[in-house]
Parts: structure tokens; C-alpha cells; sequence
């Protein structure tokens, strides 16, 4: 693989992600992750990703002949050293729409169930930026959203048959199957959008805010600081008595 030829290190991050994303789009998105992982060193940073990290010419080796848990795929996501999954979204989540890629979906669930102190489980990223953070624009999040709102997990498609056939038995013999699995990637959409929502609404108080100093006290409007500034940032909060 070419990681062997460059130098393999242990895995930070495991990337989940569609062959047919332009390079370019790819490279920027895995880039704003790693920047905002918080690392000094940000390019130090080490991502599994299977178009290096496998031998392309030992395909099925690496697939691990017909045992998943023997695959590269699962050994590297199920490392100790591993965080999280970084999925590289466009605005067609083309990734959910791939067999592998539900395969990595749903051992990042389980991980996350397993082990939630030392792995963040699933963070959708495009070339704009890290969804979970509230980053990458509330208008590519609206258009990946919209996508993932009728989006079924049952119509991932599979170059092979049989791969095809063991992923979709691994979703379905898990708690709630399809239905779980279809309800993880919508809430982790969701929770995106309120940040970046949030984020959108701060980002334009700040502007008015600006645009007010130099203007007369009759045509300065209120901003929206200070109501931003009031509302929970995290996911979930619930107001006391609820």
C-alpha cells in the first residue's frame, strides 16, 4: 500500500468516504478536521484511509476473505488509538449511498457505545468544514440534510454481492436494524444544523454589531448577541422542570 512505502503510523482517525469525490474537495475536508481536532502539529495528525492504506493489488486480503472482523477496514476502526470517524460528505451524502460505507457507519455506532470516553464517534465533514463543529456553512448542512431526510440505509449499494448481502445482515441483526441506523445518521445531521444555526445567528449579531458603531443612534438596530448569548450550546440541554 502506499502507506508501507511512505511510512505507516497508528491511526488518529478513520476516514469513511466515497471513491468518486473530487481529490481536491476530499483533501480539504480531511484538512479541516484535523485543524480542528485542536493538535498544535495538526499535520501530524494520522488518517486511515483505505485508498492508501490498503494493497490495492490484494483486494480481497484486505477485505479479509469473507471475515469482516479479519477486513482492514474493521481492525483499523476498532484500534485503541483510533478516535473517531471522519465521513467526507458532498451534497449527495454519496457515501451513505455505498455498502462499505454503512459497514463503517455502523461499527462507529457500536464503538461509540462501547468506549464513549476516548472515541467521538461519527463527524460529517465537507471541503468547507466540520459539520459537528457548527462549521462548513448552514448552507451545505441544509443541502446534506435535505439529502439525508429521505435517505434509506437499504439502498447502499455494493460493487460485490456478497458483501452487499453480509453488511445488510450485520445492520439487521443489531438493536432497531435499518431503523436505528437510519435514525443515527438523521440525529447526527440535526444536531449539526442547530450549531450551525447557532453559529450563523452569532457570526450575523457580531456584523450588525459592527455595521451600528458608525451609525446614528436612530438607524442602529438591535443585534442578536445578546440573544445568542442566552441560548444552551449544547445538543440536547433541556430548561429545568422539563
Amino acid at each position: 500500500s502506499y502507506a508501507e512505502l511512505v511510512g505507516p503510523r497508528q491511526v488518529n482517525w478513520f476516514v469513511s468516504h466515497y471513491w468518486g469525490t473530487p481529490f481536491q474537495e476530499f483533501v480539504a475536508a480531511v484538512r479541516h478536521n484535523a485543524k480542528s481536532d485542536g493538535a498544535v502539529d495538526w499535520q501530524s495528525t494520522a488518517y486511515w484511509i483505505c485508498t492508501f492504506s490498503n494493497n490495492q493489488w490484494e483486494v480481497e486480503a484486505e477485505l479479509g476473505q469473507g471475515d469482516y472482523q479479519e477486513s482492514s477496514f474493521y481492525k483499523s476502526l476498532r484500534s485503541e488509538s483510533c478516535e473517531g470517524t471522519v465521513m467526507v460528505l458532498d451534497e449527495q451524502a454519496l457515501p451513505l449511498r455505498r455498502a462499505w460505507c454503512l459497514f463503517e457507519l455502523l461499527q462507529t455506532k457500536l464503538i461509540a457505545s462501547e468506549r464513549a470516553s476516548s472515541f467521538q464517534g461519527l463527524l460529517l465533514c465537507t471541503s468547507s468544514g466540520v459539520l459537528r463543529n457548527g462549521k462548513g456553512g448552514i448552507e451545505i448542512a441544509m443541502k446534506v440534510a435535505t439529502c439525508l431526510a429521505t435517505l434509506d440505509l437499504r439502498d447502499a449499494k455494493a460493487t460485490d454481492e456478497r458483501d452487499l448481502v453480509m453488511i445488510q445482515s450485520l445492520v439487521e441483526k443489531m438493536p432497531g436494524g435499518f431503523h436505528a441506523t437510519n435514525a443515527f445518521v438523521r440525529k447526527s445531521i440535526r444536531d449539526c444544523l442547530i450549531l450551525a444555526h447557532q453559529n450563523f445567528e452569532v457570526d450575523f449579531g457580531k456584523l450588525l454589531e459592527i455595521l451600528n458603531e458608525n451609525l446614528p443612534a436612530e438607524d442602529a438596530l438591535p443585534t442578536l448577541l445578546s440573544r445568542s448569548a442566552a441560548r444552551p450550546t449544547a445538543i440536547g440541554d433541556k430548561k429545568d422542570g422539563e
